[in-house]
C-alpha cells in the first residue's frame, strides 16, 4: 500500500469512525445512561514510531466514547477510558483494522 492510499484511508476513517461513535455516544448518554459500564483497558500495539503512537493516541481521543489516559512507549500500550467498556472487543477491532492497519502502511510497513 502506498503512502498517499494510506494517508487517504486513514483520514476517511478517521471521519467515519467520529461520525459513527458520536451517534453511540448521544445514544448512550441520553438514552442508557443507568446501563453504561464506564471503565478503563488497555490496548497493546505494534512496532510504531513514536509520532505514529501520536497521531493514534489523537486520533482515539477525538473519536467520541474511547479517552486515550496515558501512552507507555516502552511497553507499547495505550490506557483507554471507555464510555461503554461492553464494547471494548469491537472498538479494538476497529482500531486495529481503521487505525494502526493504514498508520503501519504509512509508515512503510506492508499490511
Amino acid at each position: 500500500m502506498k503512502k498517499l492510499s494510506a494517508l487517504i484511508m486513514l483520514i476517511v476513517n478517521f471521519f467515519k469512525s467520529l461520525l459513527f461513535s458520536a451517534w453511540d455516544t448521544a445514544r448512550i448518554i441520553l438514552f442508557e445512561p443507568k446501563t453504561t459500564n464506564s471503565g478503563i483497558a488497555t490496548l497493546k500495539y505494534e512496532d510504531l514510531p513514536v509520532s505514529s503512537v501520536i497521531v493514534l493516541s489523537n486520533l482515539i481521543t477525538l473519536t467520541p466514547g474511547t479517552s486515550v489516559v496515558d501512552v507507555d512507549i516502552e511497553s507499547k500500550q495505550l490506557t483507554l477510558h471507555f464510555l461503554d467498556l461492553n464494547q471494548f472487543d469491537e472498538t479494538v477491532d476497529k482500531i486495529n483494522r481503521d487505525f494502526i492497519k493504514y498508520l503501519t502502511a504509512f509508515n512503510g510497513e506492508q499490511s
